[in-house]
């Protein structure tokens, strides 16, 4: 088992793998490999967060910018998102939990506030302290799904109305159960 991980901590960091299973088995634990030695960089960003300057003139304008607040020390993005119903926004956590777990990345948190219907989201990279491109991403994201729910909120309200005011959703009536009574040879 543990020697499944070192195999796995070479792949994540990028740098070259045993190329045999028996080069891994025989890989000595203790002493470091030169590939182990060199910075592993998952970000892409030389393990420094994005800058302000860089976040404001970049991630913001791609973003529905309005509603995400940058922090003051540039090291999260908040926003938070209001529906119509809790349901929705249970959904919404959901997709979000989707999201990360599809994308790799995590939001820094998630809060549900049921009364409210409303859902914040704080995006941080934990390693880094502050945000990365995969913050920005993550946001991009969830502004994407956030629309998607409110175009499908609306076209469920304009149902409705054009319906009358009635449930969308109609169970079915139960097939009757009456039948003749049986014959009794009475007449």
């Amino acid at each position: 088992m543990w020697r499944w991980c070192v195999f796995v901590v070479y792949i994540s960091c990028g740098a070259a793998a045993p190329t045999t299973a028996a080069a891994a088995a025989t890989a000595d634990p203790s002493t470091p490999k030169e590939s182990v030695k060199s910075k592993c960089d998952p970000y892409g960003q030389g393990g420094v967060p994005l800058s302000a300057d860089v976040i404001r003139s970049k991630v913001l304008p791609t973003l529905q910018a309005d509603a995400w607040t940058l922090s003051p020390d540039a090291k999260t993005l908040t926003r938070s998102f209001r529906f119509a119903s809790v349901a929705n926004a249970f959904r919404f956590v959901e997709q979000t939990g989707n999201i990360s777990v599809n994308g790799g990345h995590n939001a820094y948190s998630i809060a549900l506030t049921p009364r409210k219907a409303e859902v914040s989201v704080v995006l941080k990279t934990i390693p880094l302290a502050g945000l990365s491109w995969n913050d920005a991403y993550f946001a991009f994201q969830l502004d994407q799904v956030f629309a998607l729910n409110e175009r499908m909120e609306a076209a469920a309200q304009a149902k409705s109305a054009a319906s009358g005011g009635q449930p969308i959703y109609r169970p079915s009536a139960p097939a009757s159960t009456a039948t003749a009574p049986p014959a009794t040879g009475r007449s």
